[in-house]
């Protein structure tokens, strides 16, 4: 540390001696210290703008990111990364896929740093790997379940949606797999998936015919209202053969259900089971009575009712515990999702001449 302190200093004060101190840094960039590593770096950059300078503190700070288990040390790399981009980007595009192996920490604030740093070094030479990148680890994240992964998995997805923006031709590469995840119990990262569907399959008529076949095969996963509400749009707006129309009119017809969603029968249990729920609760509700002394130092009488938790309520045949996800929205009050329905009924009318609903 003293020894870069010095040079530093001689050539703030002599800048033609500059050249003769740049082999001491490179070889302080092997020290067993990780300070002196990152101090050689940083004084590396701060003397020298020439590409095998640069380049040399690149590499050395993406080590830093996968030696250092300190996430206040990667966080620290990741902004003189940033600050290298901002001023040498030529050459920090070529060391995109080295910052990309920092996605291996656990940490989301480190990942969100990396991922925002690397999608500013996207060029048409190194789109296809840092997507098979992200592919990747979207795949890995496939079986986790976990609130941070779905965070992560958010991430991801709206990291491939950035690149498949700048660079389309790379979208038929990854939609369908995003499609996996129109059922990711992430609500989030479920609704930037079929955002994204919705923009692929607008700006690609080519893979039209593609993805709605696939959202047909997924539909029945989707449980968010608002991903099933996108969905059913897409399928109301894109479905235009007739072979799609029926297909898409089948789909939705199996995840409603059977008709009716209610009959009165049914009604009439529901009430009949709820009065006797209401009847066991007011009955085990009873008056106990014990003594109370009062300020004044005289006995009263106080009334106590014993509290009882509220009997589950009885579910009726139709519920949504057993049912598709359209016909659980719909019965749970749901009622928008019948409005988009009566949209995409119109496709059967437009195409077909009648409607299945």
């Amino acid at each position: 540390m003293v020894v870069l302190e010095l040079i530093r200093k001689v050539c703030c004060s002599n800048k033609s001696e500059k050249g003769k101190y740049f082999t001491i840094i490179i070889l302080l960039l092997n020290a067993p210290s990780t300070a002196v590593i990152y101090e050689s770096a940083s004084t590396l950059v701060s003397l020298s703008s020439t590409p095998t300078a640069i380049r040399a503190a690149a590499s050395t700070y993406c080590q830093l990111l996968l030696s250092q288990s300190d996430n206040n040390v990667k966080l620290i790399v990741l902004d003189r990364l940033n600050e290298l981009k901002s001023s040498h980007r030529e050459i920090m595009v070529e060391m995109v896929m080295d910052v990309l192996k920092a996605l291996s920490s656990p940490n989301l604030d480190i990942r969100r740093k990396t991922i925002d740093i690397s999608l500013e070094l996207i060029t048409p030479r190194n789109i296809d790997h840092v997507v098979m990148t992200l592919k990747n680890k979207v795949v890995k994240m496939q079986s986790g379940e976990h609130e941070k992964n779905g965070e992560y998995r958010q991430m991801l997805v709206q990291a491939i949606h950035s690149c498949a923006i700048k660079f389309p031709e790379v979208a038929s590469t990854v939609v369908h797999l995003l499609m996996d995840f129109l059922g990711d119990s992430n609500v989030a990262s479920a609704m930037d998936v079929v955002v994204f569907v919705r923009e692929i399959i607008e700006t690609n008529p080519k893979l039209r015919i593609s993805i709605i076949t696939r959202l047909l095969d997924t539909f029945y996963q989707i449980r968010s209202a608002r991903v099933c509400l996108c969905a059913l749009w897409i399928i109301g707006e894109y479905c235009l053969s007739l072979s799609e129309v029926e297909s898409g009119i089948a789909s939705i017809k199996q995840c409603l259900g059977d008709l009716p969603f209610y009959t009165a029968a049914e009604e009439g249990e529901g009430h009949d089971a709820s009065k006797t729920a209401m009847q066991q609760v007011s009955s085990t509700t009873v008056s106990s009575r014990r003594p109370a002394i009062l300020a004044d130092g005289t006995y009263a009488t106080q009334s106590a009712a014993i509290e009882t938790a509220m009997l589950p309520p009885t579910l009726v045949q139709g519920s949504v515990s057993s049912v598709g996800n359209l016909r659980s929205l719909i019965l749970s009050g749901d009622f928008s999702r019948g409005s988009c329905l009566v949209y995409a009924d119109k496709t059967c009318v437009e195409v077909g001449g009648g409607s299945e609903f």
